[in-house]
This record gives structure tokens, sequence and C-alpha cells, in this order.
């Protein structure tokens, strides 16, 4: 039992495992070291657990051809993924995006509680935009919008008069409040403010 007494009995420590299971039968096939690590809980944000645990995963085909698991963490401060591959039997890492890495910086506390895939620049492989930033297909950031976290946000042709995707976001900070931006680029086509927390929105027809 690696939990932790108060603050909702979080893990700080002890061992983590990605293993991939045989839909059939419940077999595993291959375990590896979780990954992003959680390694110093106070580099997530915090030192009692509740940023180092904020996880997301998804599905991307990062390569255009074959699927890979996502597997993201941290979106407060810290920001770590890590694109997994499943093939011939064999659980290998595609490549790792952090934060804490040179050049990464900008990309700290952009992130939001959901992930969106989606080929953003229509180079036939899969982006994560994950909030107020986009992450490329081959693990490098693409952009950051410098409007912090959210909660909520849908990737789409939301304007029809208007090539490629766009992505709407609600902002939990700053009073950033809502805004529309081309999911391509990042260039913003519209921004409104909004007072305090402005914790869920959605567009539709």
């Amino acid at each position: 039992d690696y939990r932790t007494s108060g603050h909702n009995n979080n893990i700080i420590k002890g061992p983590e495992f990605i293993t991939v299971f045989d839909g059939m039968t419940g077999a595993a096939l291959a375990t590896e070291p979780f990954s992003p690590a959680r390694g110093d809980v106070k580099s997530w944000g915090d030192s009692y657990g509740n940023r180092a645990n904020r996880m997301l995963g998804t599905i991307a085909y990062v390569d255009g051809k074959l699927p890979s698991a996502v597997f993201c963490r941290g979106y407060y401060k810290r920001t770590a993924m890590t694109a997994w591959n499943w093939r011939n039997g064999k659980l290998t890492k595609a490549w790792e995006f952090d934060t804490k890495n040179s050049g990464n910086k900008k990309f700290e506390n952009e992130g939001n509680h959901s992930s969106q895939v989606g080929d953003v620049d229509g180079d036939g492989k899969d982006e994560i935009v994950y909030g107020s930033s986009t992450i490329d297909h081959n693990g490098k950031g693409l952009y950051a919008l410098d409007l912090g976290h959210g909660d909520a946000g849908n990737l789409g042709d939301i304007d029809p008069q208007r090539p490629g995707l766009e992505y709407f976001g609600v902002h939990e900070e700053y009073d950033n409040g809502r805004h529309l931006h081309d999911a391509k680029t990042g260039e913003m086509i519209w921004h409104k403010k909004h007072k305090g927390d402005n914790g869920r929105g959605a567009v539709c027809d």
C-alpha cells in the first residue's frame, strides 16, 4: 500500500508501470517502467502529489500509419507526455516530451483537463492538442499560447469559412475567459476575456 496519509491519500513514491494485456485472456504481454516518470513530486507544482498525479491518455497516429498510446502527466506547471508503440510483441517509446528540458519552458501550465488528437498541420500524422499548447507528431513543441490552464476544449473544423481545424478553449486563470485559435499555427481568431474561472464550455452548431 503506497498511499500517504492526508491529501486524499495521494501516492508520491513507489514504482509505476505500463502494461499491455491480452484482451481475450488478461495475460500480461509486456511491462515497462511508466513514463513520464513521477521523479521529484515537487517538480510538478506541489509537495503532496496532486499535480504529479494529474494524468491523461489518448491514442494517436503519430507516425501516420499505426496507433500509438500517448500518456500525459501534469498540466498546471511541469507537463510531460510519452508516445508508446506496441509492435510485434514489444512495447517501446516513440518519443518523450517534457517541459523540464531545454527549450520547452514556455509549454508549462498550458495544459487542460483533457487532450484532443488531430492532424492539425495536414501532414497525415496526429498532433496532441493539450489546451493552450500543441505538441507535434514527433514529440516536439509546436506552439504555446500563454493562456494558462483550462478545463475544457474542442478541436474540429469549427469555422467552415477557414481552412483546416480550429480549437475552442476555456480558461481557469488569469481572467483569460475563452478563445478560438487556428489549430495549425496557434493564430488567435478571437479571444473574450472573462473575470475569474471560466470552468466549462463547448462549441456546437
